[in-house]
């Protein structure tokens, strides 16, 4: 496939995303994760690649959906380097085996100017932070970007000259990363690395639902959130995946109402699927199911 635009470098890289970089929404976070590299290495007169509702932008789920993604889920390190390459960048999967090994890709990858998507466990108490312990569900596995090392070892990387550089203490580096919102933090490479370790070796597929309430009419109107099974509480949700996260709510409906009979995860999508409950409509991801397990990708323009 070719690619879906000309991309123009930016004279100046950005090193945080301009105001009204939109929020993540839903599922999405490898392919917003591409995004915000556009974004940050990229001038292509619309911004941002991410649409999130606005149609004078470019759709990053869409290139992804035409990819072979359901919802623009990317379920494997090769659908993310094909996404990647119709969003005209180039993403290199590269396997680690300990923190050295990762440290040494991170090291080459911004010397080169290049950006990197690391593969983490969120904490479960903490969604804003890259877990190592009780974290170990599928549905916490998040794409952070990084866009260089942060100010503190940028200035540690400074200070230091010749050999010295390359013998500073690895357990106190740190990377500016971007969050859900295309807004900059900072974590711990360590920490990273720890969590890292966490994802899931052997992944699942995925399963996709999207919520409709019926008008008064009697007819679907697809995107609210009033449906029999109500876990997307706010307004822009159109995808939602379920999982242990939304178990006690499914138990709650369950209890409450009769006619919902379930709360197996497996049999719910069983009933939406054969149109037993039509508030509901689902998907599941059909592309190849590989991990990111002790992986990284490294992210630069395409030439």
């Amino acid at each position: 496939m070719d690619g879906i635009h000309n991309i123009v470098p930016r004279n100046t890289p950005l090193i945080a995303c301009e105001p009204g970089f939109p929020s993540q929404d839903g599922p999405q976070c490898k392919v917003y994760a591409l995004a915000v590299v556009h974004h940050i290495l990229c001038a292509c007169g619309e911004f941002p690649l991410y649409k999130n509702g606005n149609d004078k932008v470019i759709s990053a789920r869409k290139v992804a959906k035409s990819c072979g993604s359901q919802v623009g889920e990317i379920t494997s390190p090769k659908l993310l380097e094909t996404v990647a390459s119709q969003m005209g960048l180039v993403a290199q999967t590269m396997p680690f085996t300990d923190f050295s090994s990762m440290v040494s890709l991170v090291r080459k990858a911004f010397d080169a100017k290049c950006s990197v998507i690391f593969f983490v466990q969120m904490d479960k108490n903490d969604a804003f932070q890259p877990g190592s312990d009780n974290c170990d569900e599928q549905w916490l596995e998040h794409a952070l970007l990084a866009s260089g090392w942060s100010p503190f070892t940028n200035r540690m990387l400074g200070t230091s000259s010749g050999s010295q550089a390359g013998h500073l203490d690895n357990d106190v580096l740190s990377v500016l990363c971007f969050n859900e919102e295309g807004q900059q933090v900072i974590f711990q490479l360590k920490q990273i690395f720890e969590s890292s370790c966490r994802v899931a070796k052997q992944r699942k597929k995925e399963r996709f639902f999207k919520h409709h309430s019926v008008t008064s009419e009697g007819m679907m109107a697809a995107g609210e959130n009033k449906s029999q099974l109500t876990v997307c509480e706010h307004k822009k949700c159109r995808w939602h995946d379920y999982d242990q996260w939304n178990q006690p709510l499914l138990e709650r409906k369950a209890a409450m109402s009769p006619r919902f009979q379930t709360y197996n995860p497996d049999l719910l999508f069983q009933n939406i699927q054969a149109k037993k409950i039509p508030s509901i409509t689902a998907r599941e991801s059909s592309a190849e199911n590989h991990s990111f397990h002790k992986k990284l990708v490294i992210v630069r323009l395409g030439s």
